[in-house]
């Protein structure tokens, strides 16, 4: 057996009349715990029904096409979800070892930085694709899909962005020269043992690096990663993590990973402040939030120098690395962050 399926990941419906049927799943969707998200993906419209167990999209369908292409109206494609990249890979071996042909699995950042996936067809030409349990579906997973009505307007994402500044350090775009530095740090195994990798080449940074070039800071869905050096033109030392959410634009999810030898130095709690700064006063969040595993102290100490509070324990909620796992909740509210600033000391503009 090439991989064990934990589900359905997504299903792709290709339509003929996309606003009939928009009409006609808004009124089955939401009774089913579906959310309903309008966001064009590859130039097209899309409607995406974003659920707890799996995300349920319609596109249009391309006029002209013979009855078995992907475009034709009527089932897209549907995607089953494995544990992880390792499981994806061996999916794909058993798949040549019976002589199907399938897609060398890889990485498509365009979808969400850490989704690595294979694709192939069935003998009446339907897509298939197998991918990773990805991070942003194991953490809609775990907290829901949120509300609709999200309150006041948010900012929208920042494609302009270059860096940020603070005393003593930057956090910038990544750039090729920091993939080696990367590699290194995720690769360490006292970094890596509460995070969601376990080792990561140097081939795998290059495209991880290649993979942020075109995204922009707030771009709901996916997570930006703000490389932290202490200059513009220094080493990397660590990074810095913010995925705003897709169905309310008004929260964000934070993450950071500092190089060992860069860690007990203060980098991260000042990393970690400047960024929220700037999720709160340049993308106008209301909430930032964080999922640490509760084995991970010194993250969970940080954050609540910072001024996040612990919302919550999810208890064995996540199988990591062997085992199930178990989670703390900890978030920060715009108006919680203002009131615990002092006046921004010089050099902390955002440029």
């Amino acid at each position: 057996m090439g991989a064990e399926a934990l589900g359905i990941d997504h299903v792709y419906l290709a339509v003929r009349d996309l606003a009939r049927s928009e009409a006609f799943y808004d009124r089955v969707m939401p009774q089913l715990g579906f959310v309903k998200l309008r966001e064009p993906l590859h130039g097209e419209p899309h409607v995406h029904y974003v659920g707890r167990p799996f995300g349920f999209t319609l596109r249009p369908a391309r006029p002209g096409t013979p009855p078995h292409d992907p475009y034709a109206p009527g089932l897209h494609h549907f995607c089953f979800r494995l544990r992880d990249e390792a499981a994806v890979d061996a999916f794909a071996r058993a798949l040549g070892a019976a002589g199907i042909e399938a897609s060398p699995p890889r990485r498509y950042p365009e979808y969400a930085p850490d989704y690595y996936a294979t694709f192939f067809r069935d003998p009446d030409g339907v897509r298939l694709e197998v991918c990773n349990f990805w991070e942003a579906r194991r953490r809609r997973m775990v907290s829901g899909v949120g509300p609709l009505d999200t309150g006041p307007p948010a900012a929208g994402s920042d494609p302009g962005f270059t860096r940020l500044e603070a005393p003593g350090l930057v956090l910038r775009r990544f750039e090729p020269r920091d993939a080696e530095a990367l590699a290194a740090y995720r690769s360490d195994p006292e970094v890596a043992r509460h995070q969601g990798w376990t080792t990561c080449s140097l081939d795998e940074a290059h495209r991880f690096v290649a993979g942020l070039a075109s995204l922009a800071p707030g771009t709901p869905g996916e997570w930006f990663q703000f490389a932290v050096s202490e200059t513009p033109e220094g080493p990397l030392l660590g990074d810095c993590a913010l995925r705003r959410s897709r169905t309310d634009p008004r929260q964000a999810e934070l993450g950071f990973t500092f190089a060992r030898a860069h860690q007990g130095r203060g980098l991260a709690a000042a990393a970690v402040r400047r960024l929220l700064d700037y999720a709160f006063s340049t993308l106008l969040l209301h909430r930032v939030f964080a999922l640490v595993d509760e084995r991970n102290e010194r993250a969970q100490r940080l954050l609540a120098r910072i001024g996040f509070r612990e919302e919550g324990r999810f208890v064995e909620n996540v199988w990591f690395k062997g085992e199930w796992a178990s989670e703390r909740l900890y978030a920060l509210l715009e108006r919680e962050w203002r009131a615990g600033q002092s006046p921004p000391e010089p050099g902390g503009r955002r440029r």
